[in-house]
């Protein structure tokens, strides 16, 4: 959403819209190979019930934010 923005309201320069995105791809890269890397070493540790539990619980957040999408969107 924030690429969206800096491509469409903010006047950058094309060079400074690659370097956002370069930016914002390897910040999510990295985001991800440390997830990756620490779910390896705490594979041994969690349950399956607290695995169930943490995804029951990322879904339903998921599902308020995409219903606070919809209802910011249709609002006007």
């Amino acid at each position: 959403m924030v690429g969206g923005i800096v491509s469409v309201q903010l006047h950058f320069e094309t060079a400074e819209k690659i370097a956002f995105f370069v930016v914002a791809m390897a910040t999510q890269l990295t985001v991800d190979a440390v997830k990756t890397f620490y779910a390896a070493k705490l594979r041994y540790k969690i349950k399956e019930r607290s695995i169930q539990n943490l995804n029951r619980l990322a879904g339903a957040v998921i599902i308020i934010f995409a219903i606070r999408l919809f209802v910011e969107v249709f609002k006007t």
